[in-house]
């Protein structure tokens, strides 16, 4: 038997090592929560190196973007001053109407930002100066232009004078008869256009446009035009035969307005001319803060060479392109706070939970059963309150695809009950198919943020009536799992419709007013001027600021009776609408000639709040009237002059009289001869049936007509305008109809050439980037409607520039040409090949079933470039590193695509070029 002694000791040893456990267990959590920190800060900076680095290729890839959209947009431009210069070249005399028609149909603001106008500049020998300035005064004065001269003032050797500019409003009107030859940068840039044939561009410049207001940097691009008929070859050529240049002028805000769009917010572009970064040659940044970068994480420095060819090399700009917070924030924003976040998350739930397991399982167990309970009492009771609600209301349970509805959806939508249990599915079906892409990013995008992130879009709904109405609907996460993923969504839906339906009205009105050809006028009761539209700043040659709080007497000339006032101020005040002529004076002080309706203002309770005015300047109407021709011999001589056929006809479609013109075209032996005859007598069949069906129309409508005609004459397309009108006597009764016809094939051939510049690569005419992204669109929205795939190739010749600068770019131009035509004949109809620029080609497959299909066409492309090509005399060999995304597995959008398809490819130059590389996550981009 043990001793009293060996028991007590055995007690001992027994409490030490309880102690032992119990202190043990005390800093068991601790420890645990040290390790699990010490790993989670291991990982953290793991995960920030790696988001550093694919941050460095993506600011890489946005930087070459932004180079590449610049360079994109003024060879656009360049393309629009090519149409204009060609537009001169097919005419002996272009006219100042013709060329107003020809630059308005280019659509300039919608297609074309940035471009603040298209304009002519003639050249004006001394000599010539005083007789020139008085026909152009002469030509313009009629039409209330600004009174011309050359400016500025003062004898020099040479003159040249703006005389045409489009659009001919607002700032451009400041540029009327300028001579740009006068001042140094731009001289520079007209004098290298006019000795090499092709475009340049100037320095920076202050445009004669700019007001005190607004100031931006600005500068021009020139293009040389040459006597007509004459193709110079020779400096000395060129400059014996330039007559002027055709010139756009940009502002450079107005012209970067666009190409960054939401990207301004993450990325700062400043722009310098030439190579020096300096003050002076500053002229953009993108927050209009230059140099104030000293923090950027990211940055580069881009040369950029624009309007130069091969054979010149144009003008530079460079690019200090750096990174803003918003763009670094992705460092602490992406995989490393979430890794920093989970890791110190996980740390303290393991430290929580070895502490609790310490302090016993059956009381966590316990509490862990209530909160369960009280989770699911909780969860039930927030879906029968939003069953019963009478709003518009919604929760989703994104793990099962259920959304649970209220009563008010049924109000909502027309019906008389309301399922209050449906899918996701069901709901989107709801919703047109056009705006469901808007819907499910919105609200994917609200689930792919963190915590309870929200969203609001505006979008229609399907009625049960099969009507639509305009909803705005809001939601936001309301409970995400471990891992940040979203598990459960609310929100409403409201009826907006009432106020979409009054947006879209007043829009109409505000467009309607501002577009109108006639000029309004808006007064309070003391007759002072609140607003006015643009036509009447084009009428009166006043700007809106000068005449906003003043009385409209500004614009008497006190040639208008005073009883027209007076009877006008009477039919107002009495509540009646006035119908008038006054004569009025511009700023510049000529005189014009408006028909006046003037009206008062009433809300609905019929106080007058305001009186409206609508006029329109009929100076010229009158001036017509006065001096109408009244003999029939000198309206017969103005009528043989016309190069158009003229004729009138009877109401039985006989012709009555025609001119000259009309005469030469039937070949009839006199012109005496056409009168009596009808369309049957001088066309054949089919096309005499259809001129008959055109003046039955113009007789049965009352309304004018306007058709063009293409023909095929001996393998020649020809486009005839036709202008059909009814004749009408003093009493409204229709007694025939007239008509004139033209020749327009040149205008529709530089309409259409101007069309193919704008969306093939001049060089090698294949597609360029507006069409390549226009196809990838399309593309794309047929994949995702079909399910398919479709695939981006992006390839870079390796071994040109050597070529180039060995050979000449004459030879390195006829490279280009045959690796576009190799590259054609290796894919289907259906794909597109485009060249970027440079020696940067995409190749778009819109379908393929697998990776590997796009990889076999790549090869196939890459097989065909290795053989050798036979150009002038020269045996050369090339090959081209090739990168390849795929759709959906590496974007769901063109920029992501491209983007990809672009790191493939330079790791491809990585791996030592020649090859093909299909995108991985994890590869890094960069210049190789």
């Amino acid at each position: 038997m043990p001793s009293k002694s060996a028991k007590n000791k055995n007690r001992k040893q027994h409490r030490s090592t309880a102690n032992g456990w119990l202190t043990f267990g005390r800093f068991l959590p601790w420890l645990v929560l040290a390790v699990s920190l010490a790993a989670t800060y291991h990982l953290w900076r793991n995960a920030q190196n790696h988001t550093t680095e694919v941050l460095q290729a993506d600011f890489d890839f946005r930087v070459r973007e932004a180079q590449g959209h610049i360079e994109e947009r003024l060879q656009a431009y360049e393309y629009i001053l090519r149409g204009a210069q060609g537009l001169f070249a097919s005419s002996n005399l272009v006219k100042r109407d013709e060329f107003h028609a020809y630059v308005t149909n280019l659509h300039l603001e919608e297609d074309y930002p940035g471009i603040q106008g298209v304009g002519f500049s003639l050249i004006v020998p001394p000599e010539q100066k005083e007789r020139h300035i008085a026909a152009t005064r002469k030509e313009t004065s009629r039409k209330g232009y600004p009174a011309y001269t050359i400016r500025p003032e003062g004898r020099r050797d040479l003159y040249t004078s703006i005389i045409y500019l489009e659009p001919f409003v607002g700032r451009n009107l400041r540029a009327f008869g300028y001579d740009m030859y006068s001042e140094t940068v731009r001289r520079a840039a007209m004098e290298q256009a006019r000795d090499t044939g092709t475009a340049s561009i100037s320095g920076k410049v202050r445009l004669v446009q700019e007001t005190e207001r607004d100031v931006q940097a600005g500068f021009l691009m020139y293009l040389p035009v040459y006597r007509n008929g004459v193709v110079p070859v020779t400096v000395a050529e060129r400059r014996a035969n330039i007559v002027g240049w055709v010139y756009a002028p940009f502002r450079m805000h107005d012209l970067m307005h666009g190409i960054e769009g939401e990207r301004s917010t993450e990325l700062d572009i400043e722009i310098y001319d030439g190579e020096e970064l300096s003050e002076q040659s500053f002229m953009y940044d993108t927050n209009n803060s230059p140099g104030d970068h000293a923090n950027a994480r990211f940055q580069s420095v881009v040369p950029i060479h624009i309007a130069g060819h091969h054979w010149t090399a144009g003008h530079r700009w460079t690019l200090l392109i750096h990174s803003y917070p918003a763009f670094e924030a992705r460092l602490g924003g992406h995989n490393a706070e979430f890794t920093a976040l989970a890791g110190i998350g996980a740390s303290l739930l393991l430290a929580l939970l070895t502490w609790s397991l310490t302090q016993g399982r059956e009381r966590a167990e316990r509490a862990a059963r209530e909160m369960n309970r009280e989770l699911i009492r909780s969860e039930e009771r927030a879906r029968q309150a939003i069953t019963a609600s009478h709003s518009a209301l919604w929760d989703y349970d994104v793990a099962t695809g259920r959304v649970y509805l209220s009563e008010g959806w049924a109000q909502l939508l027309g019906g008389e009950q309301q399922p209050t249990d449906t899918t996701i599915q069901e709901l989107a079906s709801l919703v047109p198919h056009e705006e469901q892409a808007m819907v499910r990013t919105a609200i994917v995008d609200a689930m792919k943020g963190q915590g309870s992130s929200a969203y609001q879009v505006t979008h229609r709904v399907r009625k049960f009536n099969d009507g639509y109405i305009w909803v705005l609907s809001e939601g936001r996460v309301t409970e995400r799992d471990r891992d940040g993923r979203a598990l459960r969504m609310v929100g409403t839906n409201r009826d907006i419709t009432e106020r979409k339906l009054a947006e879209e009205s007043l829009r109409k009105l505000s467009l309607a007013v501002e577009q109108s050809p006639s000029s309004i006028i808006i007064t309070d009761l003391n007759a002072n001027i609140e607003y006015v539209n643009e036509a009447f700043v084009r009428t009166t040659g006043y700007r809106q600021d000068e005449v906003i709080g003043r009385n409209p007497r500004l614009l008497r000339s006190g040639k208008t009776p005073l009883s027209s006032y007076r009877e006008m101020w009477a039919s107002l005040t009495s509540g009646q609408t006035w119908r008038g002529e006054f004569i009025n004076l511009r700023k510049d002080g000529s005189e014009y000639i408006e028909a006046v309706l003037m009206s008062p203002v009433r809300q609905s309770d019929g106080s007058t709040t305001h009186y409206l005015a609508i006029k329109e300047d009929i100076t010229e109407r009158k001036s017509a009237e006065r001096k109408l021709v009244k003999s029939e011999a000198s309206l017969r001589a103005i009528l043989d002059n016309v190069p158009y056929l003229i004729w009138l006809k009877d109401t039985e479609s006989r012709f009555i009289a025609v001119n000259q013109a009309f005469f030469r075209t039937t070949g009839l032996p006199s012109i005496e001869d056409v009168p009596g005859r009808t369309d049957f007598d001088l066309w054949p069949k089919a096309l005499a049936e259809k001129y008959r069906a055109d003046d039955a129309e113009v007789m049965a409508t009352r309304q004018q007509k306007l058709t063009e005609e293409r023909s095929l004459d001996n393998d020649r397309v020809t486009w005839i305008e036709t202008f059909k009108a009814p004749i009408l006597d003093k009493d409204g009764n229709l007694i025939g109809t007239t008509g004139f016809s033209r020749d327009i094939t040149e205008r529709k051939q530089t309409e259409e050439t101007v069309r193919h510049m704008a969306h093939f690569d001049a060089l090698t005419d294949l597609p360029n980037r507006v069409m390549l992204s226009d196809r990838i669109g399309q593309s794309l929205v047929m994949a995702k409607r079909d399910r398919t795939h479709l695939a981006i190739v992006l390839l870079d010749l390796d071994k040109f520039k050597p070529i180039n600068d060995t050979y000449g770019h004459a030879v390195g131009d006829l490279l280009l040409q045959e690796a576009g035509k190799r590259m054609r004949d290796c894919v289907r109809e259906s794909d597109t090949v485009s060249r970027l620029g440079g020696d940067e080609f995409v190749v778009l497959l819109p379908v393929i079933e697998t990776a590997h299909d796009a990889q076999s066409v790549a090869e196939k492309i890459l097989h065909a470039l290795n053989q050798p090509f036979y150009l002038a005399g020269h045996r050369l060999e090339i090959s081209a590193s090739m990168g390849i995304s795929i759709y959906p597995q590496h974007g769901h959008d063109e920029t992501e695509l491209v983007k990809n398809a672009d790191i493939a490819m330079y790791q491809s130059k990585k791996d030592g070029r020649n090859n093909v590389k299909l995108y991985e996550p994890g590869m890094e981009g960069g210049s190789a």
